[in-house]
């Protein structure tokens, strides 16, 4: 078990998630959006500034969430068996399972992959130096994602209304341009099997 919970992190990302319209009119209306190349030392900027700071501590707290790409559990069981079946050749089998539970692709902790079940197996025969094996790897076919991230997309963009002083970009400054953001998933390795031989000598 890893217990990986965030104690205290402040992410814009989350923020942007979880600020609301209404969060917006009422910054808007306790500390208003200075006009375009107001200086940095106005009141009306420090008090925006301010006024965000406290909003997007409020929305993009992480606290009590879990660290992104990191399973709570993990488990890991094999068994194995051999058995001479003449006086030169020898019968062996092993299983092994790895599972991990789900893990999260960003500190929202709002997109998650599931549960990973990996299951191989192998078989075969020794006859003196010759060793013949019969495997599958991922026996189950389990489908889930090896990997999960979140990356910026610069083909895509929008815009939201500005929050900080001179960070408007459109529409008076009003406007603040940002990029879609995508998640790029790894496919896992689907099941495979064959047959392998190799000699000792």
């Amino acid at each position: 078990m890893q217990d990986t919970q965030i104690k205290d992190f402040i992410s814009d990302d989350q923020a942007d998630l979880y600020i609301t319209a209404a969060d917006l009119a009422a910054l808007n209306t306790a500390a208003p959006l200075p006009p375009l190349g107001t200086s940095a030392t106005d009141p009306r900027v420090t008090a925006r500034l301010a006024a965000v700071n406290a909003l997007i501590a409020l929305r993009g707290n992480a606290r009590g969430n879990r660290l992104p790409r990191v399973p709570l559990h993990q488990l890991q069981l094999g068994l194995g068996y051999e058995r001479s079946v003449s006086s030169n050749a020898t019968f062996f089998a092993r299983a092994d399972l790895a599972y991990e539970s789900k893990r999260y692709v960003q500190v929202d902790n709002l997109a998650w992959t599931g549960d990973t079940y990996n299951l191989n197996l192998r078989a075969g025969m020794k006859f003196d130096g010759l060793t013949v094996t019969a495997f599958m790897t991922n026996a189950l076919n389990d489908r889930t994602p090896a990997d999960v991230t979140r990356l910026l997309d610069p083909q895509q963009s929008f815009f939201r209304p500005a929050l900080r002083a001179g960070e408007g970009t459109a529409a008076g400054g009003a406007l603040s341009s940002i990029t879609i953001r995508d998640f790029p998933v790894s496919a896992p390795r689907r099941r495979s099997f064959g047959i392998t031989a190799s000699y000792a000598f």
